[in-house]
């Protein structure tokens, strides 16, 4: 019984040395850590980018309506101007931060975003 169980312990053991052994190894990939980091990268950007637009979706929806009801309220222009440059929708941006700008209130990152939006549809300043 000790020499049947001794011998189906060695069998055990070789054969599971010989699976080990025989196992593929792994492969290396072949990207560089330069070529890792370009691509997290884009993809961090990318996802970035599309977060912004989901997340800010309701938020754009919610301030066009209100506008809608009440058009001459400057606060609302404002927000849904922010809410535009988040969202990198810099054409629909410009126009309600430039009436915030030209009303008494003036406010550093209105001026600043318009700089941004300027300079990201390349329009010349005056």
């Amino acid at each position: 019984m000790k020499r049947t169980l001794s011998i189906l312990t060695i069998v055990i053991v070789v054969a599971s040395l010989a699976y080990f052994l025989s196992r593929p190894k792994k492969i290396e990939h072949t990207f560089t850590k330069k070529d890792m980091q370009d691509i997290q990268m884009g993809i961090s950007r990318r996802g970035e980018s599309m977060f912004k637009q989901k997340a800010l979706a309701p938020i754009i929806a919610t301030y066009e309506s209100l506008l809608k009801k009440y058009p001459d309220s400057i606060d609302l222009k404002k927000k849904l101007g922010k809410a535009y440059f988040g969202a990198e929708r810099y054409a629909d941006a410009k126009p309600l931060l430039e009436e915030v700008a030209k009303t008494d209130e003036k406010d550093g990152e209105v001026f600043y975003e318009l700089g941004v939006i300027e300079k990201k549809m390349a329009i010349p300043t005056k």
